[in-house]
């Protein structure tokens, strides 16, 4: 489907509306609404006025994170890296033509952090104390049509509170906004839900509700038709049908056959869309699109998990909403590079820790096959402690989600489920982290837990009925709601798996959050009634932070050291250690380690070293994956991995000299000047030979020409507390990253480095308009 709907739409107010390629979102009903606002960090009762003057405002482009903007200081707290919060405005000013006056809009927040407050023409519209939740509001009624009038969209966020969470959290508008024009007919927003309760390999029958929303003030004689269409946009099903709407809300219930479908899974992840056409007459009035997948899944209490009748062990990893240098404001090819490393890694399952992510990162999730665990609260009712001077430490504050749990909990979880039940990776919704871990906030026993663990089961329920309700819990074998959750979670609880299977044999567990290592994989690997593990964590995050500085080490702390990958994405050792349970495919990995021993990580049967031409041996590698030689003489080595005795992996790795020069890495093949669109550029130092320089620290000073911008420069050092807006910075590890983010205007992109004591480089980056493209 091409993009020439409402062209003089586009054309007449380009300056005002981005339009966003996204998966099955071709419908013009969604306009990217991300560019032109203004921002201003301090609080006033006059900033949601129209006529306010706010040309000495500052131009910011969405998402936005005020935090990453700021000076890391002890002042702050140690939960949210250092880093603070406060209150700050957000205004948008835009005209609309005439002829959209009968149209219906809403404009849509994936997210803001925190305490919303919204504004339209000076009507409040309302707000949102949830700051990881999309949420949606109705505009109709206040908007101005025609070039003389002008609208303005005004947002306040407070955050004035900032030690009310024990992550880095961000505050601002840190998620795409849309604004959402629709026929007064149309079909409802989060209002399809797709399931397949029937899958053979000649059919799958495709159960579908749709709610269409009637605003109008009298009766529309309407058509509707819904197809099941494919990758190729070939029609597989449709039906249609005419209704006689009176004004209101109408839901239809809809049974489609999908001839030969394709399933669904971790390493073909086949997708396909209910594509729900409103027409009135012979004019198309409105076009939604639902992304589903066709795929089938159990867990058994005894035989693990199943996907589309196959027994698979879930690969997981937690994963915060942040990265690094981009705060919280993280856009999609940022998670599309993340997820793949992990990908590449072995994994294949995200738990969403430990709230509602942003919508990109669940349609990665479809397309790239992970499993996703979707999680909705880390409190209820009652406080955990966010730490000030230290995680573990000695203060801390109990402000957050507790204070609103009552009032918004319903709400908020309803919404989740509405805008994500159509995902086919999500398997598992959880509602919540940790709610029982003992006096943090509930004494043992806590009893109350249980009424609570029901409402929000009954409120997942009713929304879907296709995926399990789980809680990650600190202390399942005591737990009191355990007998209400469908499967429970077992967070750090390994040594307890047996004695509870034993006592329980008909209750399915899964193993919620994992630390890292031997032990924890061979409680799943060997044992079937386990099917899971989600390690803490996939990747580095921002917050609960050490010491600011620690006397021991001499270094400062502004964020967790436990990813499989920095905060810049590298891999760590442990990614390596953790592919060699993982992964399927054969692969060697070889590296010095800090002590300058030699070590290989392998999943194959025999890994032979080699200095230079010279055999170390042929070694069968043990459970643990990992051989090591000890102060090695010599400096260039080889590993070569064996199966069957055959030679199936090879890795290389040469001791270095002295740092030389940088190279740099363009992850992407190119930019588009698209205004959003990102791609990674990453530095590495080597010496002379071009042998990576792993422990190097040099400085590198950054510009860039044309039109593109530097949004982030991340070097993955959790102790590094120089201010991210700087554009010189040091590498760590001998690695950099530079995120570059393209404008709307043609013409060529240069990244300028210049090292310290080194040749400056300059990185030219294939850069070029966006052309139309499938909706894919």
């Amino acid at each position: 489907m091409k993009k020439t709907v409402f062209l003089a739409f586009l054309l007449t107010y380009s300056a005002v509306f981005g339009f966003e390629i996204t998966s099955f979102q071709p419908d013009e009903r969604f306009r990217l609404f991300n560019d032109g606002w203004k921002f201003k960090e301090n609080d006033s009762s006059r900033y949601y006025q129209n006529n306010l003057d706010d040309s000495d405002w500052r131009d910011v482009q969405l998402p936005h994170d005020m935090g990453v903007e700021k000076e890391f200081s002890k002042e702050n707290p140690s939960c949210q890296a250092y880093l603070p919060g406060g209150v700050c405005w957000y205004r948008k000013s835009f005209e609309l033509s005439r002829q959209w006056q009968n149209e219906s809009f809403k404009i849509l927040f994936n997210g803001a952090y925190c305490n919303s407050k919204v504004w339209c023409n000076g009507k409040l519209l309302g707000e949102r104390p949830n700051g990881f939740i999309s949420f949606a509001y109705d505009i109709t009624d206040y908007l101005q049509f025609g070039r003389e009038n002008t609208n303005v969209i005004a947002v306040r966020i407070d955050h004035s509170d900032y030690a009310d969470c024990r992550w880095y959290t961000g505050t601002g508008i840190n998620r795409d906004v849309y604004l959402v024009k629709t026929d007064k007919v149309h079909t409802k927003l989060w209002g399809t839900y797709v399931t397949t309760p029937e899958i053979t390999d000649k059919y799958a029958d495709v159960k579908a509700e749709v709610k269409l929303v009637n605003s109008s003030e009298e009766t529309q004689k309407v058509g509707v038709e819904n197809q099941i269409i494919d990758k190729r946009d070939d029609v597989r099903a449709r039906e249609k049908r005419f209704v006689d709407f009176e004004p209101g809300e109408k839901t239809l219930n809809l049974n489609l056959r999908l001839k030969s479908p394709e399933l669904w899974n971790t390493k073909y992840p086949k997708m396909y869309a209910l594509k729900t056409i409103v027409t009135r007459g012979e004019e198309v009035v409105d076009e939604y699109y639902t992304p589903f997948g066709v795929r089938d899944f159990r867990f058994d209490s005894n035989e693990g998990f199943f996907l589309n009748g196959e027994p698979m062990l879930i690969k997981g990893v937690c994963l915060h909403d942040g990265a690094g240098a981009l705060g919280t404001a993280v856009p999609k090819p940022v998670w599309r590079r993340r997820l793949q490393k992990l990908k590449d890694g072995g994994c294949n399952a995200i738990r969403m820790s430990h709230n509602p992510h942003d919508p990109h990162l669940y349609d990665l999730c479809d397309e790239m096959g992970f499993l996703v665990m979707n999680e909705a609260f880390d409190e209820w009712y009652e406080g955990k402690r966010k730490w000030v001077d230290g995680w573990n430490q000695t203060k801390y504050e109990r402000e957050g989600y507790h204070e609103h749990y009552e009032e918004w909990a319903e709400k908020d979880l309803t919404d989740m489920l509405l805008r994500d039940r159509n995902h086919p990776s999500i398997i598992l919704w959880s509602i919540g982290n940790e709610i029982d871990y003992p006096n943090d906030p509930f004494p043992p026993g806590e009893m109350d837990l249980i009424p609570e663990a029901i409402k929000l089961r009954e409120i997942v329920k009713d929304h879907d009925l296709t995926r399990p309700v789980t809680a990650a819990c600190a202390g399942p074998e005591a737990n009191v709601f355990m007998d209400y959750l469908d499967v429970i979670g077992f967070n750090y609880k390994e040594k307890l798996y047996e004695d509870v299977h034993k006592r329980y044999p008909y209750k399915i567990f899964t193993g919620s959050e994992n630390g890292k290592g031997l032990q924890p994989w061979l409680a799943v690997k060997n044992n079937e009634y386990i099917s899971s593990q989600f390690l803490w964590t996939g990747i580095d995050y921002l917050g609960e932070a050490g010491k600011w500085y620690n006397e021991n080490n001499g270094t400062h702390s502004r964020g967790a050291r436990c990813g499989l990958l920095d905060l810049a994405g590298f891999a760590k050792p442990a990614y390596y250690r953790q592919k060699a349970y993982w992964e399927e495919d054969p692969f060697v990995h070889l590296y010095q380690n800090d002590e300058g021993h030699i070590v290989s990580y392998s999943n194959c049967e025999n890994v032979e070293l080699f200095q230079g031409e010279k055999s170390l041996g042929n070694f069968e590698v043990p459970e643990s994956k990992r051989i090591m030689i000890r102060n090695p003489e010599g400096e260039d080595f080889r590993a070569i991995g064996k199966r069957a005795r055959v030679d199936v992996a090879q890795a290389v790795y040469n001791i270095p000299g002295e740092p030389a020069r940088i190279v740099p890495n363009i992850v992407e093949k190119k930019l588009v000047l698209d205004g959003r669109n990102v791609v990674h550029v990453e530095i590495y130092v080597v010496d002379e030979d071009g042998y990576p320089v792993e422990d190097a620290e040099i400085e590198i000073e950054a510009s860039i020409e044309g039109p593109a911008e530097i949004i982030g420069i991340e070097n993955g050092n959790q102790g590094d507390i120089s201010r991210y807006g700087k554009m010189t910075k040091k590498t760590f590890n001998g690695k950099m990253l530079y995120y570059i983010r393209g404008g709307e205007r043609p013409g060529d992109v240069e990244l300028n480095l210049s090292p310290e004591g080194m040749e400056s480089i300059s990185v030219l980056i294939n850069s070029g308009m966006p052309v139309d493209s499938a909706y894919w």
